[in-house]
């Protein structure tokens, strides 16, 4: 009789003592327990058994290495499988990997109202009014579902999503993104905004690649922002666009490089400034920062009152960038003034918008709808305030007055 009861209580302690700790056999040397596996969790064979009642007020620290990787906690959590956690509130605090030593780690703050948390992946995915924040680059991302993959150090986001920084707003669908938030990868409907002092930028893409980094003092010249765009890669099936204050830059594939001052533009490409449009079928290239943009193959670039063909053109903007003073085009260069109708031929040009003289070099000619004669000569001095075109070759020189009434 004494036997029979020691044998019960000896399966009745196993029953209770073993599944306690089943959760800690097989745990590597050194690996730290965490604080959900430190709760009771029932286990038949390999397979968890969730809870009846959650886990209330839980935390969780997660070790790489020594060093802690992530601190996760919320207000309940419902165990749904081995390692596998359903999340009621969760917030959880993540630690970014520096790139070199000189940078720093950093905290990105994390919350929602739902969550999921996988042990095996060391994923965490957050749904519901999702917030993520760096607090030491003033760093905000809202989201409508965010997972961080803490291995991979990647952040990644469905549907729609709001990213800012100091002077800069990022949107779109489905970002991906480093654990910094500063590479960043927006796969539809992307846009940017960049502001500094009065002067804003907007981007507008299908998709869009950049690097969002802080601008060091040495670059900073007279830009106040405190970010700045690089290595930009945008693509559309149309065109990706980039508007200024004084100027629209519409192509299929825009990359931008130091600080996305310099932009070069593959595909079929439109450049407005102001009143002047311009295009061409091979690539072009715009200098924000030297005022300057050039055209390729096929280059067309006018206004209301002029068009100037050729197979490379140069534009030259004011110091404010919101007016042309220069066009120069070389090779093949044909211009139609549409006010006399006169056509400009010639190897090369230069036009002076502020003056409106034009200069025209390479066995260049003149003819004219209206006037009297065609003028060839070694170069052209278009006046188009005087309406005379002066022809040069060597010390030769010869006048041509233009006689005609408007349309």
């Amino acid at each position: 009789m004494k036997t029979a009861k020691i044998l019960f209580f000896i399966v009745i302690a196993s029953l209770i003592v073993v599944p306690l700790l089943l959760p800690f056999i097989g745990k590597n040397k050194g690996e730290k327990p965490t604080a959900l596996e430190s709760k009771k969790v029932e286990r038949q064979g390999d397979n968890a058994v969730p809870l009846q009642q959650p886990i209330k007020n839980w935390s969780y620290t997660h070790f790489d290495g020594d060093e802690v990787a992530g601190e996760f906690s919320g207000e309940e959590a419902r165990i749904v499988g081995t390692g596998e956690y359903d999340l009621v509130k969760p917030s959880a605090v993540i630690y970014t990997k520096p790139d070199t030593p000189e940078d720093i780690s950093k905290k990105v703050l994390l919350s929602a109202h739902k969550g999921h948390y996988s042990d095996a992946d060391r994923t965490l995915l957050l749904s519901d009014s999702v917030i993520a924040e760096i607090e030491e680059d003033k760093a905000k991302l809202t989201a409508d579902e965010l997972l961080v993959e803490t291995t991979k150090r990647t952040i990644t986001t469905k549907g729609g999503f709001l990213l800012t920084k100091p002077d800069i707003e990022c949107s779109g669908k489905g970002l991906v993104a480093d654990d910094s938030l500063s590479k960043v990868k927006i796969q539809e409907n992307a846009y940017i905004k960049r502001a500094d002092q009065n002067r804003a930028t907007y981007i507008y893409a299908d998709s869009m690649e950049i690097d969002i980094v802080k601008r060091n003092e040495s670059s900073r010249s007279n830009m106040t922002a405190d970010y700045e765009i690089s290595n930009l890669v945008a693509t559309s099936s149309r065109f990706s666009k980039v508007v200024t204050n004084n100027s629209i830059i519409e192509s299929a594939k825009i990359i931008g490089q130091k600080e996305a001052d310099v932009i070069l533009l593959k595909g079929p490409k439109r450049l407005t400034f102001n009143e002047y449009i311009a295009t061409s079928d091979g690539d072009a290239v715009f200098d924000s920062a030297n005022k300057l943009a050039r055209f390729s193959d096929n280059a067309k670039v006018g206004n209301k009152d002029f068009t100037i063909l050729a197979d490379n053109i140069a534009i030259k903007l004011s110091e404010d960038g919101k007016n042309v003073e220069d066009i120069i085009a070389i090779g093949s260069v044909s211009v139609f003034n549409k006010a006399d109708g006169t056509t400009i031929y010639g190897e090369s040009l230069k036009r002076n918008l502020v003056s409106g003289a034009i200069s025209v070099t390479g066995s260049p000619y003149v003819s004219a709808i209206r006037g009297e004669g065609t003028l060839k000569v070694g170069e052209l001095i278009f006046n188009q305030k005087n309406k005379t075109i002066e022809g040069r070759k060597g010390k030769q020189r010869s006048v041509l007055q233009f006689r005609y009434e408007k349309k």
